[in-house]
């Protein structure tokens, strides 16, 4: 098993592993900007239900202006 995973990691052009230490700043990295990502996606939410309730809100009064005009 471990001949084909040497196999593998050669085949791929992998000579040197990182270190554990790189790979944890990485990830902590990675988690950090998961993290941002995360609070711009709920930012960019709470921004949409606004528009869609100033939307709505339009609609509405369109709506009531159109049957003013009707009658």
């Amino acid at each position: 098993m471990f001949e084909a995973a040497a196999w593998e990691i050669k085949k791929v052009g992998l000579t040197k592993l990182p270190s554990a230490e790189k790979l944890k700043a990485k990830l902590d990295g990675l988690a950090a900007r998961e993290t941002a990502l995360q609070e711009e996606l709920r930012k960019i939410q709470r921004e949409e239900k606004e528009y869609d309730a100033l939307q709505q809100n339009v609609n509405s009064l369109l709506k009531k202006l159109k049957k003013k005009k009707i009658n």
